[in-house]
């Protein structure tokens, strides 16, 4: 390397390398120190591991499945087989700055020199190595011909990855070796992000500082790799490498144990706790790594307790949890709560948290992480509109669609379908915790009004899909637009402009515009809301307020019996959206996946359920190789891979389950929840949980890694496919 800068290290945390090395028993058939969590090691390799990105930015969907845990805001793949030159590292890291971005292809490579010749090993010149992702680890095993080299990666706080080396000396004769890391970091070839990022020697190893973006990065982030011991740290440009300074000893069968840390950190305040963290967790390595197994047990214990004794069931059940804590993002930059994002493998839904998404979300991570359900949960109503925020007080109590690690990116054009109540009530069944109802009560009661005051034209208490007042809700299309986002079917055939569809002005009696409404009172969002008095009620109840439950009671009559005789069409035997002036079914737009959360609501009556499971039951309209198009195959606009027009969506999918269940088809429901899970392209194999589905084919289809399908999918196998 040229133009060397070089720092040299003496460290309080540890002097010598001697200083962390550790006696430990250690398998070199699973890496694992003794006591290993045993439902760990049971599933490796859920998702495929490995993966070499080229470039920093790794497109719209990033085709590399990335582990992450603890809510970082980073995360690692694994080499794959035949990527020599990237054998001793852990990929990327992958961070998160507003969208995805890789920090290099393998930023930090351990590199192990032979003392006596100063040859650097081949890592490759052994045995295929083990290149195996846990639940909460990853791990390599190289088996040279003298030496096994170990290396292990685990997150041991929400900005921090542990790396354990292990080195054994296999031969019958003493070893000397050195030790160094090296990297490269990738550059964006477009200003300003080109130069967003510069490559520093740190006082404990190597670090990238950030340069200031307005609206993206600023001077205080950082990302560094930390060592607790003694090194020399040189870079060159976007070069580096850090030499340990001692020198390892390793007598005939001994081995070597030793820790360094990766960490990124957005604020100077949360650089220095990180630094507080990492000085005791190197002072106590192994603790650290025990916790991070023994939460991982946990999560796996809890969440598949209540899956049937079947390996496939189980598998995906625990691919589920993966995916779902992989997407755990802690409260950062803007966002003050931990949440959990879509997706980390999508550009777009990598840096925020979404309404519905979230509530649905929590309903499955209260069975293996409680706590994290419920900061999920405030993590929107953080954002909910209060009587404080002057400018948009028209929308007390609304909770806005989604929210990002960047404010400026937040949509507040329109909501999302109101199953806040449902999520509330679904984790406190599993934690028994009072305090949580009384804290969030009054917020879903606001939310619950702001529907009927915002989005309730005609008063008559049944509620349409629309838009506030925006800037960017500024004519028909636009509101149009925002209206089928609220429904979270964005592009829905219900919703196409070329129906005739009105845009109706919400005012209060002063006059003043609330929002907009479209000119059709939606099945699917009356469903919602009707279910939601009836958790509000049960809320209500826990809390000693019977004056509200009476309430909730008699609103939701009034609901349900409106949705049995306008939304329901006899002929063709199924629920529809109505035009709001005539009140009539829009019979002619088709059937979609929305009319059967009449069942899963329990609104429908007996005869009407019946119907609506013969329709469910059909092959040629919601029965296909993968159940629940989100528009019937016999829809005119039926499109099997176009979003919202035809691909499964596991929300919808589960609910038609759930309904069918509720109302006594319980042969229907479990054939068609392992029908689900059957169909799925990759899902009982190594490859990721998708978005969405084709409904002919099964293939997967959009993001990868989707969280609400993982929730899903996780409640199908411990709820419904038996």
């Amino acid at each position: 390397m040229e133009s060397i800068k070089t720092v040299a290290i003496s460290l309080g945390l540890a002097v010598l390398l001697a200083g962390i090395i550790y006696a430990t028993s250690v398998s070199a058939e699973t890496g694992a120190s003794e006591g290993k969590a045993a439902l760990q090691t049971k599933f490796p390799n859920l998702l495929n591991p490995g993966g070499a990105p080229w470039e920093a930015l790794p497109g719209t969907f990033n085709t590399i499945n990335t582990f992450s845990d603890l809510g970082a805001w980073h995360g690692y793949s694994l080499p794959r087989p035949h990527d020599y030159d990237m054998y001793g590292s852990f990929v990327g890291p992958l961070f998160i700055l507003r969208q995805p971005w890789y920090m290099g292809r393998d930023f930090n490579r351990i590199v192990i020199i032979d003392g006596p010749t100063g040859e650097e090993l081949d890592l490759s010149e052994g045995e295929s190595p083990e290149l195996t992702w846990y639940p909460g680890m990853l791990r390599q095993a190289y088996h040279l011909r003298d030496l096994d080299v170990i290396l292990e990666l685990r997150f041991v706080t929400n900005r921090s990855a542990l790396i354990r080396t292990i080195i054994k000396n296999t031969s019958p004769e003493p070893r000397s070796l050195r030790v160094k890391w090296e990297g490269s970091m990738f550059r964006h070839y477009r200003r300003p992000f080109r130069d967003m990022m510069t490559l520093v020697p740190s006082e404990n190893g190597v670090a990238v500082e950030f340069s200031d973006i307005p609206d993206y990065s600023n001077h205080e982030m950082r990302f560094e790799i930390v060592y607790p011991f003694a090194v020399e740290s040189r870079v060159d440009r976007d070069l580096y490498e850090v030499i340990a300074s001692d020198k390892i000893h390793l007598p005939a069968g001994g081995e070597v144990e030793f820790y360094h840390a990766q960490a990124y950190t957005f604020t100077d305040a949360e650089r220095t706790h990180e630094h507080e963290l990492l000085s005791e967790i190197f002072d106590e390595p192994r603790l650290h790594v025990q916790r991070a197994d023994d939460r991982w047990e946990s999560y796996l214990a809890r969440g598949l307790e209540r899956v049937p004794d079947d390996e496939l069931l189980q598998r995906v059940a625990a691919k589920s949890i993966v995916t779902l804590i992989g997407n755990w993002r802690s409260a950062a930059c803007d966002l003050r709560s931990d949440g959990i994002t879509p997706s980390i493998s999508a550009s777009y839904f990598a840096a925020g948290f979404w309404a519905w998404d979230t509530w649905k979300q929590a309903v499955a991570v209260a069975n293996f992480a409680p706590e994290l359900a419920v900061e999920s949960i405030r993590s929107m109503f953080d954002f909910q509109i209060g009587a404080e925020d002057e400018e948009r007080l028209q929308d007390r109590g609304m909770v806005i669609d989604c929210v990002f690690q960047n404010s400026v990116e937040n949509n507040a054009r329109n909501s999302k379908p109101p199953l806040a109540a449902w999520a509330v009530w679904e984790v406190y069944r599993i934690t028994g915790e009072i305090g949580f109802l009384e804290e969030i009560y009054p917020k879903l009661v606001s939310y619950h009004d702001w529907w009927y005051r915002n989005r309730d034209h005609d008063g008559n208490g049944i509620a349409e899909y629309g838009a506030t007042v925006h800037p960017d809700n500024w004519d028909r299309k636009s509101v149009i637009e925002a209206a089928a986002w609220e429904s979270g079917m964005d592009n829905a055939p219900r919703f196409d402009e070329d129906y005739g569809i009105d845009v109706l002005p919400n005012r209060d009696e002063d006059g003043q515009l609330l929002g907009y409404s479209l000119s059709q009172e939606s099945v699917d969002l009356n469903c919602y809301l009707y279910a939601e008095k009836g958790y509000l009620l049960k809320i209500a109840e826990v809390l000693g307020k019977t004056e509200d439950a009476r309430v909730y009671r008699q609103e939701a009559e009034k609901v349900a019996d409106f949705i049995r005789t306008r939304m329901w069409d006899d002929e063709t035997g199924f629920f529809y959206d109505v035009d709001i002036a005539g009140k009539r079914p829009l019979v002619e737009r088709g059937m979609g996946i929305e009319g059967a959360m009449a069942l899963w609501s329990q609104v429908a009556d007996e005869e009407q359920a019946s119907r609506i499971c013969a329709s469910l039951m059909r092959e040629d309209r919601f029965n296909t190789r993968m159940p629940f198009p989100t528009a019937s195959k016999d829809n005119p606009r039926y499109s099997p891979e176009r979003y919202w027009r035809g691909p499964v969506w596991l929300d919808q999918a589960y609910f038609a389950v759930e309904g069918l269940f509720k109302y006594g088809y319980e042969d229907e429901a479990r054939s068609m929840a392992r029908k689900l899970i059957g169909a799925a392209e990759g899902l009982t194999d190594d490859a990721p949980i998708r978005e969405n589905y084709s409904p002919e084919s099964g293939a997967g289809l959009n993001a990868s890694n989707f969280s609400w399908s993982a929730a899903f999918f996780y409640l199908l196998c411990a709820n419904y496919a038996r």
